[in-house]
């Protein structure tokens, strides 16, 4: 009685799919078939040879990389004389604050109706940064200098600086 579940269970196993032959490798080709002549369209003119002062002064020239670091201040607007606005600072993203005649670009938050988060309002001048945060800057010649309407008393804008 023994015997039976044993033999039924080797009789399962031999049932199992075997695993399909591998084919035969492909015969290799002859040396006549790889070695075919080539043939070269002919070109219209010949390059002229660069010259060996050119060449060495592209392959002494190391590749430059460029890093820009960008810092925002978020600020307040608390006053503003001519073509100079008194912030006070909320939030600034650098560790470190500008130096004093630093080229900036100044946003203003956009209202409800206008699309997008911050509309730009022109390049800046960051003149000074006094204690408590408050920070003083200067408009460029592309910022509106209008009746002061955009430039009201706390209105949120953002100072963008790349370095």
């Amino acid at each position: 009685m023994r015997a039976l579940p044993l033999l039924l269970a080797l009789s399962a196993c031999s049932a199992a799919p075997l695993d399909p032959p591998t084919p035969a490798p492909a015969p290799s080709p002859t040396i006549a078939e790889v070695e075919q002549p080539l043939t070269v369209a002919p070109t219209a003119a010949p390059l002229p040879p660069a010259s060996a002062a050119a060449t060495a002064a592209a392959s002494a020239a190391p590749e430059a990389t460029i890093v820009i670091h960008r810092s925002e201040i978020y600020a307040s607007v608390v006053a503003r004389r001519g073509k100079v606005v008194d912030l006070i600072s909320l939030l600034m993203t650098s560790d470190t604050l500008p130096a004093a005649g630093t080229k900036a670009v100044l946003f203003r938050k956009a209202a409800k109706k206008e699309s997008g988060d911050w509309i730009p309002l022109g390049e800046v001048t960051l003149q000074k940064f006094s204690d408590g945060g408050k920070i003083e800057i200067k408009l460029g010649d592309d910022s509106p200098t209008g009746k002061g309407e955009i430039f009201k008393k706390d209105l949120s804008v953002k100072i963008q600086i790349d370095r």
